[in-house]
């Protein structure tokens, strides 16, 4: 395995969370593997076809049925089986919260790129906040991906005022 692949399967293992749950009505177990660009379900190790935001899978009678699992505003899973709704992951605490909205700050001063480092930037802290590591870990976490999300938004602006107004003198 060369390094760009070593990276990039890292920077997916970063970015991704895996949630093990089960439904009443629903065959077996269920995995969802999911990560801020996509999203898949497995019902016994099987990955589950998908149409549009709804999954088909098999009931208890062995027959098809959709499952339709929604992200709120809360950034926790719900799944809706039936017209039952199931929370299936846990809420973020307040200060959990807080700390991932740290990196939004550069959408103030930022405009498009600020908010789409900022966005990546809470992206980030709430996958890393769903691992369920100890709150000492989360804190140093979301500070460090926030300066680094800082500190690349200052280069890109340093690039940028340098290739629109010429040479930029410190």
């Amino acid at each position: 395995m060369n390094t760009y692949s070593f990276n990039l399967l890292f920077l997916h293992t970063m970015l991704s969370n895996t949630l093990n749950f089960r439904i009443e009505g629903i065959e077996g177990d269920l995995k969802l593997v999911y990560s801020a660009f996509s999203q898949k379900l497995y019902q016994d190790e099987r990955e589950v076809k998908r149409k549009g935001n709804k999954f088909q899978v098999k009931n208890d009678n062995g027959e098809q049925e959709e499952l339709k699992l929604i992200k709120g505003i809360d950034f926790a899973y719900k799944a809706e089986f039936r017209g039952q709704k199931t929370q299936i992951e846990e809420k973020l605490t307040v200060l959990q919260y807080i700390l991932g909205l740290i990196p939004l700050c550069l959408i103030v001063t930022g405009g498009v790129i600020g908010a789409f480092i900022g966005i990546l930037g809470t992206t980030i802290i709430y996958t890393y906040i769903r691992k369920g590591n100890d709150i000492f870990k989360q804190v140093i976490i979301a500070l460090v991906v926030s300066a680094v999300c800082a500190v690349i938004y200052f280069a890109i602006a340093l690039i940028l005022s340098s290739l629109l107004y010429g040479s930029v003198n410190l």
